[in-house]
């Protein structure tokens, strides 16, 4: 808030010294009425005992200037001119405020404050969520369909179309007779196999013999299939599964524990390698790793061996990891899995 009109007549050779009383504003600085010669004149303002050029004014060229410069109370300033032209300033001086009580503040600070807006202690652990109940959630909710899962939603319905209630009824009839279906089938079906006593004995021995080879060649497809399996990720990532380990498959959190050797692509070049001793440790899907490291590894069950083929985007991109990995370089990591 404004109040009241400043102003100042600076004559080339002279200086204008005062204590500020008031806190003023100069807004503008302008060539007086007359005019000695066509030079530049600056306007030089000194605050305690440090001096500064605020502007510079040319006749025809700039004649006046906007200011937007506050000196408030307590402050020694001094203005002058450097130059033969004179100066005019204007500005106005500022009103003081009334100070606020501050009694007021601390009773609305404390209304505030009480309405409900501070975080209960029972709810402080509301934002944690492991992976475990991120997929309890999106059974109980919203499925990968988009459809809601184990929960009563009240919907409203237009005129003239079927109540939601109406639909599940329905439904659960379809249900009913579909599960009585599947029961008179299951029971012709031992009783399919209880009548033919007879004919097994009359029965040759060729079955046997078939089963048994069909038996042999089964488990040897099984164990070739996973040692030779390899397949591409969207993300350009190759995973061959040399070996396939026993129990659970490591998942995102998990501390695992693995050897590895690591090989550039291109000649075959080792550059790192853990095979002797403590493994090498670290966290699935805390970023501790190479995003290749962190999709390759993931699934993998203790004792298994994996293939990896990383592209630069998943590895060290366009930069490398001189000198031993050059720039867009391709690496190949064999890993086996110790522990999780």
């Amino acid at each position: 808030m404004y109040e009241g009109f400043w102003g100042l007549n600076l004559q080339p050779g002279k200086t204008y010294s005062q204590a500020v009383e008031a806190s003023f504003r100069v807004s503008n600085a302008s060539l007086g009425k007359k005019l000695v010669n066509d030079k530049r004149a600056s306007l030089l303002v000194t605050v305690e005992d440090k001096s500064f050029v605020l502007c510079s004014l040319t006749p025809k060229v700039i004649e006046q200037q906007g200011l937007d410069v506050t000196f408030t109370e307590g402050e020694e300033v001094t203005f002058e001119v450097i130059g033969d032209n004179q100066i005019d300033l204007v500005g106005n001086y500022l009103a003081e405020f009334p100070e606020e009580d501050e009694g007021d503040d601390e009773d609305e600070d404390d209304d505030y404050f009480g309405q409900g807006l501070l975080m209960d202690e029972d709810d402080e652990d509301d934002d944690e969520y492991d992976i475990e109940d991120l997929d309890s959630e999106q059974e109980d909710g919203i499925g990968h369909d988009g459809t809601l899962k184990g929960r009563i939603v009240e919907v409203a319905e237009p005129a003239g179309s079927e109540s939601t209630v109406g639909k599940a009824k329905k439904e659960a009839k379809k249900e009913s007779k579909s599960s009585e279906k599947q029961e008179k089938q299951e029971k012709q079906e031992k009783q399919e196999k209880q009548k033919p006593k007879k004919h097994k004995a009359e029965e040759p021995e060729q079955q046997p013999k078939q089963s048994k080879k069909a038996k042999t060649q089964q488990p040897q497809n099984q164990q070739e299939a996973p040692a030779n399996a390899s397949r591409s990720l969207p993300n350009g990532l190759t995973i061959q599964d040399k070996k396939v380990g026993s129990g659970p498959a490591c998942k995102k959190g998990n501390k695992v524990s693995v050897y590895y050797v690591g090989k550039l692509q291109k000649n075959g070049k080792q550059f790192d390698a853990c095979s002797k001793g403590k493994p090498f440790s670290f966290v699935l899907g805390a970023n501790q790793v190479i995003r290749g490291w962190e999709s390759g590894i993931m699934g993998m069950q203790k004792g298994g061996e994996r293939r990896l083929v990383i592209p630069p985007a998943l590895a060290y991109g366009k930069r490398g990891a001189p000198p031993d990995i050059p720039p867009n370089s391709t690496l190949v990591f064999d890993v086996r899995l110790v522990d999780f």
